[in-house]
C-alpha cells in the first residue's frame, strides 16, 4: 500500500493498490497492471495495461490499453486505446480510439475513432 515499485525484468505481473509503478523490460508480453489511483509509466514492447482512475503512459510496439483514467498518452505501433477519459493522445500508426471523451488528438497513417462525443 503506497509503495515505489521499479521492475527491471521479463515477463512480470504488477497488481498493487495505491502504488507507483514503473516497468522497463522488453518483449514484456505478459505484463499486466491493475490498480486503483496508480502511476504507471511502460517502456515495453506489447504491453498490457488495464487500469482504474490512472495516469498511464505507454511507450511501445503494439500496445493496449484499457481504462477509466484521466490522461493517457500512448506512443506506438499498432496501439489500440478503449476508455472513458478526459484526453486522450494517440500518436501511433494504425491506431484504434474507443472512448467517451472530451479530447482526442491521433495523429497517424490508418486511425480510427469510434466516440460518442463530438470532437
Amino acid at each position: 500500500y503506497r509503495t515505489i515499485l521499479i521492475f527491471i525484468c521479463y515477463r512480470t505481473i504488477v497488481i498493487r493498490y495505491c502504488t507507483v509503478v514503473i516497468d522497463i523490460g522488453y518483449s514484456t508480453i505478459v505484463i499486466i497492471v491493475i490498480g486503483y489511483r496508480t502511476e504507471v509509466l511502460f517502456l515495453g514492447y506489447c504491453t498490457i495495461v488495464i487500469g482504474y482512475r490512472t495516469i498511464i503512459n505507454v511507450i511501445g510496439y503494439r500496445s493496449i490499453v484499457i481504462g477509466y483514467c484521466n490522461i493517457i498518452n500512448v506512443i506506438g505501433y499498432r496501439s489500440i486505446v478503449i476508455a472513458y477519459c478526459n484526453i486522450i493522445d494517440v500518436i501511433g500508426y494504425r491506431s484504434i480510439v474507443i472512448g467517451y471523451c472530451n479530447i482526442i488528438n491521433v495523429i497517424g497513417c490508418h486511425s480510427k475513432i469510434i466516440s460518442c462525443r463530438p470532437v
